[in-house]
This record gives structure tokens, C-alpha cells and sequence, in this order.
């Protein structure tokens, strides 16, 4: 089947599963509808009467009436959508509700298979929605690694944007540390003892204001006083990483970028091929 963009119904199965998707997708919902469409609205439920078996005729002022219900009550149904509850109804697959009239066609009657028709729509898309998922995350894991030049162009690029960044506003981004790991995996950052614990003060100290910048207490956080477990543990995250960057912005600060970028090459990124 030909899957359009942003459709589910590549992941129906079946029929139902698809006429299902189709009376949802691009339709006019309920809350929209235009004199027209409720005319087309009263018109369904002269057949859904029929089609049920209801001979006692039906006023065109009672059908008016449950078409205002449907309009009131459920807003985000389309035409469609009750189209497919008549048939649905009829097959009997709308689970344990009474489809029988006992003579009698009201918006009591509508209401209960409309019901019955939305268990009926949230269990079927949701089924449609996990194939869809698990076929995309598939796929990802299908997705194959950049080649050893891909990977070295893109880390130059990056290398190059969080420099440029860094001059700019005197920060370091480094998103997931990525320029960290690279620069200590390829040997490119030499840290000492003496370097491990500036780094460690300076990350204490950046993700205190972080943590508690609207705090009155700085003071007593910092000696660690009064600090929850759940902040004293985001505190303690948050020191690795601005400590990775403040090696980063260290390495920044006396290297000459334009060396350090064309000497990453493709053999750099050998071993995760």
C-alpha cells in the first residue's frame, strides 16, 4: 500500500482498520460542520433508521433534534466516522453494546452505539499507531553509521561552531559533551589532578546558580545546608558536565583552532566504524 505523508493507514489491517483511518483523516469534525453538513447529518440518520429496522416514521423535527445532540456531545466526530458505527454496529464488532432499537430511534439509542464505536476507534488506533512505532524503530536501528569521512566532517563542523560560540559569549554548549568525549577519547586534552579539581569547583559553582539561582539561601546550599536529595543529585549531575566544559574552554583558550580542526581526520573515528 502507498503510504501518504503524516497517514496512519500504511499500518491498517483490513478493511475496518482502514475504512476506520480513512473516516477520521481530512474529514470535517463535528464542531465544524456547516449547514450543509448537518443536512447530510440528518439525512445519515434517516438511513441509520432504516437500516436498523425502525418502521415508525421519524419527524424531520426528532431528527433535528438528535443531529443537535450529535453536534453538542461530540464535536470531533465526522459524517464518516458515524457512517462506519452504523456498519460497524450491524456486523456486531462494537463489543458488548445492545444494537436493538426495540422500536425505538432516539439519541439514547445513537448515543450508546456512538460509545461503543469510540472504545471501538481508541483500541484500533492505538494498535495502528504501536505497529507504526515499532516499524519506525525499526528502521532507526536499520539506519546505517556514518562512514569515518562523515563522522570527521561533522565533528569539524561542530568543533568549529562551539569555538566560534565559545569566543562569541565566553560559554561553552558542548550539547551531551560530545566535544568533551571526542577531545579525551583522541587524547587532544590533557587533564591533571590539579585541573580535575578547578574543573570541580568551577561545575559546583555553575550548577548551584543553575539549581537554586531563585533560591534566598545560596549561602547555606553551598555549605549544604538544607539541600534535598533530589536537588543535591541534580547538583552533583550538573558539576560533571560544567566541568567538562571548563576543560573545553580551557583548550579553547590557548589552542589555534584552525590546527586543531584539520587535524581531526577520518582515522580518529576508525575504531567506531
Amino acid at each position: 500500500m502507498i503510504r501518504q505523508k503524516d497517514s496512519i493507514s500504511g499500518w491498517a489491517k483490513g478493511n475496518d482498520e482502514l475504512a476506520l483511518v480513512r473516516s477520521i483523516e481530512g474529514r470535517v469534525q463535528a464542531k465544524d460542520f456547516v449547514n450543509s453538513d448537518m443536512n447530510k447529518l440528518v439525512d445519515l440518520l434517516g438511513k441509520w433508521r432504516l437500516m436498523v429496522g425502525v418502521n415508525t416514521e421519524v419527524s424531520p423535527q426528532e431528527y433535528i433534534v438528535i443531529a443537535g445532540f450529535i453536534f453538542e456531545n461530540y464535536k470531533y466526530i465526522t459524517l464518516e466516522e458515524i457512517d462506519l458505527a452504523i456498519t460497524l454496529s450491524l456486523k456486531g464488532e462494537l463489543g458488548d453494546v445492545d444494537v436493538k432499537t426495540y422500536g425505538n430511534f432516539s439519541a439514547l439509542y445513537v448515543s450508546a452505539i456512538i460509545n461503543a464505536f469510540y472504545v471501538y476507534k481508541r483500541e484500533h488506533i492505538m494498535e495502528i499507531l504501536q505497529r507504526k512505532g515499532k516499524e519506525e524503530r525499526e528502521k532507526l536501528m536499520e539506519t546505517p553509521k556514518p562512514s569515518p569521512v562523515e563522522q570527521r566532517d561533522s565533528m569539524r563542523e561542530i568543533m568549529f561552531d562551539e569555538y566560534n560560540h565559545y569566543k562569541e559569549h565566553d560559554t561553552i554548549k558542548d550539547y551531551g559533551s560530545l566535544v568533551y568525549n571526542f577531545l579525551l577519547r583522541t587524547k587532544r586534552i590533557t587533564i591533571t589532578n590539579e585541573d580535575v579539581e578547578a574543573a570541580l569547583a568551577y561545575g559546583r559553582t555553575e550548577a548551584i546558580k543553575i539549581v537554586d539561582k531563585d533560591s534566598d539561601s545560596l549561602v547555606e546550599i553551598m555549605k549544604g545546608n538544607d539541600v534535598s536529595g533530589e536537588r543535591r543529585a541534580r547538583i552533583e549531575s550538573l558539576t560533571k558536565i560544567h566541568a567538562r566544559k571548563y576543560c573545553v574552554k580551557k583548550l579553547f583558550f590557548k589552542i589555534n583552532i584552525a590546527e586543531l580542526v584539520d587535524g581531526i581526520s577520518e582515522t580518529d573515528f576508525k575504531q567506531e566504524s
